[in-house]
């Protein structure tokens, strides 16, 4: 990808939104700035990654799982212009404390935190963007908490479902498999409750796109 094309879809995404071609194109220019790409199925930041980093996935798919001595809890997918590392970049915690995979094959762009660090100190349109990033991470995590302790399956997802988009209709851009991992239920499980809501009348639903009829009472329905 040209420098060009380069900065202009780091410009697109959330964290570089009204950030100057020249202050882009300094951070793409730092000597520890590297563009890495990774097959399905390659790790590309774990615990055991010795440096921190920031990234940005450029293309293809990603996900980022918990970490602990049982198994791995997929927490989020990453697309396009998606971020990871940005909680832990200046944290107390040595080591990165999730794992990204590629999902499919992707380009990753890597960031070093003293650089990061710089365009922070010295330009607060980005260091608004972060903290907005930041912001934005912390309430998906606090929807995934109540994901998980929801209970049935119906509520787990009436809690996703009802935290997707604040309009009424959105399309959901998240296969099967990876919902029902998400929620940690069974496909069979999933395809019930999307049943159920719609013969209960609190949504309407037609492949990925989904109409909440009554967010509010669907969360109170399922208990």
């Amino acid at each position: 990808m040209k420098k060009e094309a380069l900065v202009s879809q780091l410009q697109s995404s959330p964290l570089f939104h009204g950030i100057s071609s020249e202050s882009v194109s300094t951070l793409l220019n730092a000597p520890d700035t590297t563009t890495q790409s990774f097959k399905a199925g390659d790790i590309i930041y774990s615990p055991e990654s010795t440096e921190k980093l920031l990234g940005i996935v450029l293309s293809g798919t990603a996900a980022v799982y918990s970490v602990d001595s049982q198994n791995g809890v997929l927490l989020r997918h990453f697309g396009k212009n998606d971020t990871f590392g940005l909680a832990t970049l200046f944290g107390s915690r040595s080591r990165y404390i999730s794992m990204v995979i590629a999902k499919k094959s992707c380009r990753v762009l890597l960031f070093a935190a003293k650089d990061v660090r710089a365009l922070i100190e010295s330009n607060q349109d980005f260091s608004m963007n972060y903290i907005r990033c930041l912001s934005d991470k912390i309430c998906y995590l606090n929807t995934k908490i109540s994901c998980f302790t929801a209970g049935s399956p119906e509520r787990k997802l009436a809690f996703f479902l009802c935290t997707q988009s604040p309009a009424k209709s959105f399309s959901l851009n998240i296969s099967a498999n990876a919902l029902s991992e998400m929620l940690n239920i069974g496909r069979a499980s999933l395809y019930r409750a999307f049943d159920k809501f719609t013969e209960d009348g609190f949504i309407k639903k037609e492949g990925k796109n989904i109409t909440l009829i009554d967010r509010d009472a669907m969360i109170e329905f399922y208990k």
